[in-house]
């Protein structure tokens, strides 16, 4: 789901839109304020088509978002509550970080293991997904992170991307260490790698 404010799913049942309510309003109002920095993450690429990246047990009836009281597409609902969410908080004296999502692998990460009582399974190698199409699919949710950034330029975007993709790959393995705990979100030793890379 969106970190963002005023939009609703509509279609496939799905978790409600962000409440933005007390005590948070509050907390991001006070002053002296004690939340200082505000990192917003979320599974874009998903929120933008309404649709999972290539695996079964993503494959339902689409999720659409829409601005509430509004018939705006999922595309304009999120690049709007987006850019509504920063500014808010952007306005309220909150460094704002977000964080870009992590490359969907399409396939489960189990089959990078083997299974030595196995004789029909085979290890995915590599274990990873084509940066061409990891590129093709988070393109039009890259596009709204830019076109926010144009409008909000103080909105600091991190990107994960340079540090489990290389020209070909986007890798679920690094040096013999699983990165994933499923097909889109990394492990414990998987931020801890990236996090290598923050800047705050």
């Amino acid at each position: 789901m969106p970190a963002v404010v005023r939009c609703r799913a509509a279609g496939r049942r799905c978790v409600g839109h962000l409440p933005w309510r007390e005590p948070l309003g509050a907390g991001l109002r006070r002053k002296p304020p004690e939340i200082r920095r505000v990192v917003l993450s979320f599974r874009g690429a998903f929120d933008v088509s309404g649709t999972g990246f290539r695996l079964p047990d993503d494959a339902g009836a689409p999720i659409t978002f829409r601005a509430a009281g509004t018939t705006l597409p999922a595309i304009e609902s999120i690049r709007a509550a987006l850019a509504r969410t920063v500014g808010f908080l952007l306005d309220h004296g909150k460094t704002v970080w977000l964080l870009l999502q992590v490359p969907e692998l399409g396939f489960k990460v189990e089959e990078c293991a083997g299974r030595p009582v196995s004789v029909e399974h085979h290890i995915r190698t590599p274990c990873a997904v084509a940066a061409a199409d990891v590129a093709a699919r988070q393109a039009p949710y890259r596009r709204i992170v830019d076109e926010v950034r144009q409008q909000q330029p103080a909105l600091e975007v991190f990107d994960p991307m340079p540090s489990l993709c290389d020209e070909r790959w986007c890798h679920a393995i690094v040096d013999q260490t699983l990165l994933y705990a499923d097909d889109n979100h990394l492990s414990r030793a998987g931020s801890l790698f990236v996090a290598k890379r923050f800047t705050f």
